[in-house]
């Protein structure tokens, strides 16, 4: 019986529900150099284990993880926003606003331009689908045509889990101790008969 007291203690510590996820920790860069072999892992940017960025000689990026090269919707299980491509006003093209963005291909959310684009259109906001994780992203550098395949942005990175609320490890602790009581009196009825 103390035992369920503690399970039903530690119920409301689990999440409610799988609310998207906005990376907003510090940012960090990622820079592929023109010609090098985007095989290698360190010419991928690997933000989740289903989304790994990078580029071929020419051609827009790609997700290595999940498709052998660059297609007309790559990267793949990614959704793209740019401010220069959002309809209306929909306030600043930042992951934490995006409720508000409208997200398209990452050629459309370029204009179809990327070359003239990518560092241009300035801040944007990238979709990992799957994980459902939004990221802030800004191209620094981009090679146009055939001259390479180079690219290097910045991005934000996952934020420090959240602290629970007082009232939370109060329960959890409740829970723990609520259990080790139920095993110490079943020991100790043990231990009499």
């Amino acid at each position: 019986m103390a035992m369920l007291a503690g399970v039903a203690l530690l119920a409301p510590c689990a999440a409610a529900s799988a609310d998207p996820i906005v990376w907003n920790g510090p940012v960090v860069s990622f820079t592929k150099p023109d010609f090098a072999d985007p095989t290698l892992p360190v010419n991928q940017d690997r933000l989740t284990s289903d989304v790994w960025l990078t580029r071929d000689d020419f051609f827009p990026l790609f997700n290595i993880a999940i498709e052998p090269d660059y297609t007309g919707g790559s990267p793949a299980d990614t959704e793209w926003a740019f401010g220069p491509t959002q309809p209306g006003n929909p306030g600043p093209i930042s992951a934490t606003n995006y409720a508000n963005l409208a997200f398209t291909s990452f050629v459309l959310s370029l204009d179809a331009q990327i070359g003239e684009n990518a560092v241009r259109y300035g801040p944007g906001v990238v979709h990992l689908i799957t994980d459902d994780i939004y990221v802030n992203v800004r191209f620094t550098s981009w090679t146009k045509g055939p001259g390479g395949g180079g690219f290097s942005y910045v991005r934000s990175t996952p934020g420090q889990p959240p602290v629970p609320e007082p009232g939370s490890a109060m329960l959890l602790l409740a829970g723990i101790l609520a259990g080790a009581a139920a095993r110490h009196l079943r020991f100790q009825a043990r231990a009499v008969a």
